[in-house]
């Protein structure tokens, strides 16, 4: 199977992704004169958006960055209850300069049991904004779903760029002392490719089987 780099990823809270080359090509005419010809490649470029709302502080809402003033950072969560909305912003930004592309999130969840994991991943369902849709879910130790963006991202310099899938986590009101000082996690990796000459069924399937047409791909 031939092997293919496809443009770009993003790994949860930082910014990842960009190729941008420089080749120079020759070719002769007919008359065997030289002529020279450059080319340059376009580039796809994201970052992943997992951060709290503009008007919730760090410290409010029972949720905080794990480093001082950190951004960049996982954000943590104590004293969670049944019944809180705890904000928490998750989508993908395009990036100026970037090439009009097909985008998509991984949202894994991780739980101290899987009864509280398979309820974290079912009220992230019930947050989803319906520009997106979910392409597969994986169930093992963790429940892994992928979605893509329904349309083409183009980047526009008035405009935020950024393509939320969800802004906020709610706390099940079913959970009882069961649920009791137990935990969960919720990880996001984005991706993205170029949209010329790639079209969205294709974009879901590199997404879900790592291959379209035979050609095996790769995100980085």
């Amino acid at each position: 199977m031939n092997k293919k780099n496809i443009l770009t990823a993003a790994v949860s809270l930082s910014l990842v992704a960009c190729l941008s080359i420089g080749a120079t090509l020759a070719y002769f005419t007919d008359k065997t004169e030289t002529v020279q010809n450059e080319f340059t490649t376009g580039k796809v470029d994201i970052d992943v958006v997992d951060r709290l709302p503009d008007d919730v502080k760090p410290g409010e809402q029972h949720w905080d960055y794990n480093q001082p003033g950190g951004e960049d950072t996982a954000i943590f969560y104590t004293d969670v209850v049944p019944g809180d909305d705890v904000g928490k912003i998750v989508g993908v930004e395009l990036m100026p300069n970037s090439e009009d592309s097909w985008i998509g999130l991984k949202v894994v969840v991780d739980a101290d049991s899987a009864q509280m994991m398979a309820d974290i991943a079912n009220e992230i369902l019930a947050a989803q904004d319906q520009n997106w849709t979910m392409v597969s879910t994986t169930y093992g130790e963790t429940i892994e779903m992928m979605f893509a963006y329904n349309d083409v991202v183009t980047y526009n310099p008035k405009a935020t760029n950024i393509y939320t899938l969800f802004s906020n986590v709610h706390i099940p009101e079913s959970w009882d002392n069961a649920m009791s000082e137990k935990g969960f996690g919720i990880s996001v990796e984005g991706y993205a490719v170029q949209a010329d000459n790639v079209t969205y069924d294709g974009f879901t399937k590199m997404l879900t089987n790592g291959e379209w047409n035979g050609v095996e791909v790769e995100f980085n």
